[in-house]
């Protein structure tokens, strides 16, 4: 889980403060051409978090652990799910707006969002696997 080792020096009550204290101010701006570039760093941090978890799985997957502690159900992280699932629906907001500020919309945006689409599935598919195949 994450922040949960003995050692760890970061409260996760500062965390959420400090994440708070950053992204109330990025919630008021409204025009898609500021937020173009928060949008692009916000894409780097997540393939940079990919890379990482691919990487963690191959080397599980090469050389595992076994001190897995199997907990038949573990409440503590539903939060973290409803998070992870509000996440993956903030691109319905996103689409109309987009789809309205395109030129030509009606002939290029359902060929963008299918491409976008099938990119999303088969990463969440490959990552998925990889993962599931690491930790199990």
């Amino acid at each position: 889980m994450l922040g949960a080792n003995e050692g760890s020096s970061i409260n996760k009550g500062f965390l959420f403060i400090l994440a708070f204290l950053i992204l109330s101010p990025l919630s008021l701006i409204q025009s898609m051409k500021n937020i173009s570039y928060i949008s692009l760093t916000a894409m780097f941090s997540i393939g940079l978090a990919l890379i990482y978890i691919v990487c963690t799985d191959i080397q599980e997957i090469n050389n595992p652990t076994f001190d897995k502690n199997l907990i038949w159900m573990n409440i503590e992280g539903i939060p973290y799910f409803f998070g992870i699932a509000m996440f993956m629906f903030e691109g319905n907001a996103v689409a109309t707006e987009i789809h309205h500020q395109m030129e030509d919309a009606p002939n290029k945006f359902t060929s963008a969002l299918g491409l976008a689409l099938t990119i999303t599935a088969t990463m969440i598919l490959l990552i998925g696997s990889l993962s599931y195949s690491a930790y199990g």
